[in-house]
């Protein structure tokens, strides 16, 4: 574990100590639980925007989030295609959440 001390940049003052465990950005950034991640089932709309563009890895206890805009009527479920850490293909069916969804 790495403790940095954070200083203002007015006045050189110490906020306090930021602990970061360097271990656990070791292991997010050597070990993606999925890479070269794709969407599928975007075909049937008129046209659509995603953000991010390129899908970064899923990394182990973080959130992926894909949002965007599209035209025609979204799908229930999308199909996630990508690499595991063997480099062995992963497919699976996502449930959408839609807008009126979320809590």
């Amino acid at each position: 574990m790495a403790t940095f001390p954070i200083e203002s940049q007015f006045g050189g003052e110490n906020f306090g100590l930021f602990t970061l465990s360097m271990q656990q950005l070791f292991d997010n950034a050597l070990l993606p639980m999925l890479t070269n991640i794709t969407l599928h089932a975007l075909e049937n709309l008129k046209s659509f925007e995603l953000y991010p563009s390129q899908i970064p890895y899923l990394l182990s206890g973080r959130p992926l989030i894909v949002s965007g805009r599209y035209q025609g009527t979204f799908p229930d479920a999308v199909k996630i295609r990508g690499l595991l850490a063997d480099r062995s293909s992963y497919v699976i069916d996502v449930k959408v959440r839609k807008k009126g969804d979320v809590n």
